[in-house]
């Protein structure tokens, strides 16, 4: 049993978030008691799922539901912390905050944190599957007489076996946005670990390998075999194995966390970019962006982990020196060549922005003329078809040339050093020293150098690529940024706006005084607007092309922010709720060509808007909208029914058809209130009919807008 301190009720579901929010990931936290919201359990999980959604974002984290088998219990609770568990019928809650193979830690409504056994945690989350298979199990071992201990051994095999197919929702797992600060998801991650571990595991092998052959050194100069020396050397050889496989594990760990983190964080920008800054764009400045953004990734990773190493190297190895015959010499040496090797990186660098620009123009330019005018080409003489390309080409070879010499004298420096470091010897040698070992520890370090300067040299030459790389999408890196709404205004609406509404006083969704300018344009799209939307009106809004209603479209469902006026849905202004939330609760179909068939199946097609993967729940009710919507004849002639691949690659839609999979997948959002941008235009007036009878059913409240 988990100790009672242990659980939190359902009822504090909202205390619960905040608090692993402030106690993981030091966020600043809401600091005034949930409780005043108390959440009523017999609410359904759905709207569980969304008001969790809500509370995080305003705790500054967010909430992922997951789920797994009955024999992956153990190993789900060991590392889903930070997160959130759910016992027997989702009235209580376990809050997640360390991971451990044995036991985890769990933090208690009294603010300590307590570990408890991870197989105790397993068998209160595995009671669901007790009470579902359990009397099947014992009927099949009534009858064959074992001990206690072989009856649970039986039994468990049993019910896992019965349960291999069936998959347990868990909870939520809790994480810090993509939005949010990169180094915090780092530290959360443990990244920051594994790059500091990676650092001291190769500086003890360095130092290790170091001293190897400085044992092994003192064994050949004494002249005499010496089995303590020997032994000493093997026993550091031997040790350099596991350090070996340490320093590649946890390379590894820190390159696949960080790359994750950083690909999540481009690609949640992508979605969150606003729509006028993709439209100024060509298809080649989208390409290139593209590309850039995998260099970054790799460049970054790999220059800043060989940097890393070589900076190691480089301290170990300019104690070696300072060992040597000519300490004084050779760091004066290694000073001028740091400074060569940083006044060739900066050039290196300015050349190769310089180039990288050129490339990008020449590929935007290339794949505009292929993709967007192929028309113009045709009608062109042959001999203009080139125009320009062979200058622009030209240059681009001559920037290849320049940036070429700077990267072959940078990697011509640590030779450079090599020649000064034996060149400091020489006088030496000639002259006579008073020690052989002094002197082959000079020579040791001057390799030692050599080397951490060539790891060095390529280093920071894939940093600089990195930067550039880094120039071309930080707009895009920083689009991702999380505003974290305000906890006094979240509050005050989540007390307030429910009793109201219920008396027909507050409206669903109301603007005051809107306006929205597209930039570089003049007159705004949209200029003192106003609408109120009550649950349960359906209205219609007609007006010509061009009138600006697309743009309110985009600014009720948040889209767009507005540039000035309010919004408010439920209670709340659009910058006081997340996105995710305030798009849960605001869906809509835009027109025909901003709306995409995925290359996916059609079910997931439907159920995107919703969730991944999907209950049995959630696909019976995909099959009743879409049968309502006059779907199901194309479900009969598909092979795979719902599980058909759809799109480009897969079975072609009409755009009938296309049409009412948009409808139904803003219906499967089960929003507060739905906009349908010109979406039923392609319907026959049957197919018409028929929708808006499944969509007056379904919608709460409900805004269709047409052209006049």
């Amino acid at each position: 049993m988990i100790p009672s301190d242990c659980v939190w009720p359902r009822s504090r579901a909202g205390e619960a978030v905040d608090a692993l929010a402030r106690t993981c990931f030091s966020r600043p936290g809401v600091g005034i008691p949930w409780v005043a919201r108390s959440l009523d359990n017999g609410v359904a999980l759905w709207d569980l799922d969304e008001r969790l959604d809500a509370w995080a974002g305003v705790s500054g984290v967010e909430v992922e539901a997951f789920e797994g088998s009955f024999e992956e219990l153990g190993r789900a609770v060991s590392g889903a912390a930070p997160a959130i568990l759910a016992l027997g019928d989702w009235q209580e809650l376990l809050v997640l905050v360390g991971r451990g193979s044995r036991s985890v830690g769990l933090l208690t409504p009294s603010g300590e944190v307590v570990r408890v056994a991870v197989a105790r945690i397993a068998s209160a989350l595995g009671e669901r599957v007790e009470r579902r298979f359990g009397r099947e199990a014992d009927a099949v071992l009534e009858h064959f007489g074992l001990d206690d201990e072989g009856y649970a051994e039986a039994r468990s095999a049993i019910l896992r076996e019965l349960s291999r197919s069936e998959r347990i929702r868990l909870g939520w797992l809790v994480r810090l946005p993509p939005g949010s600060s990169l180094w915090a998801q780092l530290r959360g991650a443990g990244a920051m670990g594994a790059l500091a571990g990676f650092t001291g595991a190769h500086a003890a092998q360095y130092v290790a390998w170091v001293c190897s052959w400085w044992l092994i050194g003192r064994v050949a100069l004494h002249g005499q075999f010496d089995p303590g020396l020997v032994a000493g050397w093997a026993l550091l050889l031997a040790a350099l194995v596991p350090l070996r496989l340490v320093v590649d594990w946890l390379q590894g760990r820190f390159s696949l966390v960080a790359g994750a983190l950083l690909r999540r964080r481009l690609l949640n920008a992508a979605l969150c970019q606003n729509p006028d800054e993709i439209r100024k764009e060509g298809k080649g400045q989208i390409l290139g962006r593209v590309i850039e953004s995998e260099a970054l990734e790799s460049l970054a990773l790999t220059g800043g982990l060989v940097s890393v190493v070589a900076v190691v190297e480089l301290l170990v190895s300019s104690g070696v020196l300072g060992l040597g015959v000519v300490p004084r010499l050779h760091l004066a040496s290694l000073g001028f060549v740091l400074v060569a090797i940083l006044g060739l990186t900066l050039r290196h660098y300015r050349q190769r922005v310089d180039w990288t620009d050129r490339r990008l123009d020449l590929t935007d330019h290339l794949v505009e003329r292929m993709v967007g005018h192929r028309t113009l080409i045709a009608q062109q003489p042959p001999f203009r078809w080139h125009e320009g390309q062979d200058r622009a080409l030209g240059q681009y070879l001559e920037s290849s040339r320049s940036m070429d010499r700077t990267s072959v004298l940078l990697a011509l420096i640590p030779r450079v050093w090599l020649l000064l470091g034996i060149s400091g010897l020489v006088p030496v040698f000639v002259d006579g020293f008073g020690s052989w070992g002094r002197f082959a520890v000079s020579l040791g370090g001057v390799l030692l150098v050599y080397r951490a300067l060539v790891g060095l040299a390529v280093g920071l030459a894939q940093l600089s690529s990195a930067l550039i790389s880094w120039r071309r999408i930080e707009g895009l890196f920083r689009a991702a940024k999380v505003d974290v709404p305000s906890p006094m205004e979240f509050l005050a609406a989540q007390e307030t706006p429910g009793a109201a509404s219920q008396e027909g006083m507050e409206p669903l969704l109301e603007a005051r005084g809107i306006a929205y300018q597209y930039p570089g344009r003049v007159q705004p799209a949209l200029r003192d607007c106003h609408l109120a939307i009550q649950a349960g009106d359906r209205l219609l809004l007609e007006g010509p092309s061009g009138g600006g209603k697309s743009t309110l479209v985009s600014l009720l469902t948040g889209r767009r922010l507005p540039a000035a006026g309010l919004i408010l849905l439920d209670g709340l202004d659009c910058r006081s709720s997340s996105r995710r939330t305030w798009r849960r609760q605001a869906a809509s179909t835009p027109q025909f060509h901003d709306n995409h068939v995925l290359a996916e199946t059609f079910l997931f097609n439907l159920l995107m808007g919703r969730r991944w993967p999907p209950e049995s729940g959630d696909i019976e009710e995909a099959r009743q909208v879409c049968h309502e919507l006059g779907l199901g004849p194309l479900l009969e002639r598909m092979p795979g029914g719902l599980s058909q691949m759809v799109g480009e690659m897969g079975w072609r839609l009409s755009h009938g058809e296309a049409s009412r999979l948009f409808i139904a997948r803003a219906l499967l959002q089960a929003p507060s209130l739905l906009v349908f941008d010109e979406s039923f235009g392609a319907l026959d007036p049957e197919s018409l009919e028929q929708a808006m009878r499944c969509v007056e059913r379904r919608a709460d409240a409900l805004l269709v807008v047409t052209h006049r």
